[in-house]
C-alpha cells in the first residue's frame, strides 16, 4: 500500500504509536501473562507519564522459587527473571533498541520481544524446539493501520508466509467470551494496551466470532450456560412451581 493511499489518521492508529503492555500467543504463553508482572510494569510506566518504575518480587510456581528484578525508565529497561537458579527472562540493549529473551529451563530461547528506544513494542518472535535460528512465528505491527502482520516460517521453502490480523475487543473475564473461544478453538494472539485488551485475528475469524456473539446474546434470556471442566451444559428454564390451587385440585382428585 502506497503512502498516498493511506487515510489521514491511519498511521496514528498503528500499534507502533500505541502504548502496548504485552503481546502473547495463547499456545505459547499463559493468557494470564496479559496482566502479568511485565505487562503491569509497562502499564505503570505509560500511565504515569513515563516516570521510572520498578519491581522486585519473590515468586514461586509449581514448587520452583525465583525472583523478578525489573526497572523501566525513559532511557533504560532492565528485566531479569530467575527460576530455580536459572535465568529464564533477560533484557539486552542493542543499538538503542531492547530485546527481551525468554528461555526454557534448558537455556534454549523460546521467544524474543523487541522494543524501540521509546519503549514501544516492535515485534515478538517465537521459536520451535527444533530450530533456534529461524523464528517459527513472528508478529509485527504495521505502519499503515491498526493491524498486526503474522509471519509463519516454511522450513521446506525457507521463507515466511504472511497474514494480516485485525483487532476485536477481548474480555477474558466474560463467560460469553469463554463460550466463543471454546466454539472457535483458535490459537489466539492477545494484546493488552491502552484502551483495553484485544484479540488480533483474520477478518474471517472476526466474522465467525461476531456471529457467535449474536447467537449468545439472542439466547441470553432463554438459556443459561454453565461450564464444567471446559464443557458447555445448557440448562432449560426452571419448571413452574405448583400453585396452591393446583395442589388442592390434585388432592381432591385423589380422594
Amino acid at each position: 500500500m502506497k503512502n498516498e493511499q493511506l487515510a489521514p489518521n491511519s498511521i496514528s492508529e498503528s500499534l507502533l504509536n500505541k502504548n502496548v503492555y504485552h503481546v502473547l500467543l495463547s499456545s505459547r504463553e499463559n493468557p494470564s501473562n496479559l496482566k502479568g508482572d511485565l505487562a503491569l510494569l509497562r502499564k505503570n510506566f505509560f500511565e504515569n507519564k513515563r516516570k521510572g518504575t520498578k519491581i522486585q518480587e519473590e515468586i514461586s510456581k509449581n514448587g520452583v522459587n525465583g525472583k523478578i528484578n525489573g526497572k523501566l525508565s525513559r532511557h533504560n529497561f532492565v528485566w531479569k527473571k530467575h527460576e530455580g537458579g536459572i535465568i529464564t527472562e533477560e533484557c539486552f540493549k542493542n543499538s538503542g533498541t531492547y530485546t527481551l529473551l525468554i528461555r526454557d529451563f534448558n537455556g534454549a530461547i523460546r521467544s524474543k520481544i523487541f522494543y524501540n528506544k521509546n519503549m514501544l513494542w516492535l515485534k515478538t518472535e517465537y521459536y520451535s524446539v527444533s530450530d533456534y535460528v529461524n523464528a517459527e512465528l513472528i508478529f509485527k505491527p504495521i505502519l499503515s493501520e491498526n493491524a498486526i502482520e503474522r509471519f509463519v516460517y516454511d522450513p521446506v521453502k525457507k521463507n515466511y508466509i504472511s497474514t494480516f490480523l485485525y483487532p476485536i475487543p477481548y474480555d477474558s473475564s466474560s463467560s460469553e467470551q469463554s463460550f466463543i473461544d471454546y466454539k472457535v478453538q483458535s490459537d489466539m494472539l492477545l494484546v493488552s494496551m491502552e484502551g483495553g485488551e484485544f484479540l488480533y485475528c483474520t477478518k474471517e475469524e472476526i466474522e465467525d466470532r461476531n456471529k457467535l456473539k449474536e447467537e449468545v446474546e439472542s439466547k441470553d434470556n432463554l438459556l443459561t450456560s454453565v461450564w464444567v471442566n471446559n464443557e458447555e451444559i445448557i440448562s432449560a428454564p426452571d419448571e413452574e412451581e405448583p400453585t396452591e390451587e393446583t395442589e388442592i385440585k390434585e388432592t381432591e382428585e385423589t380422594l
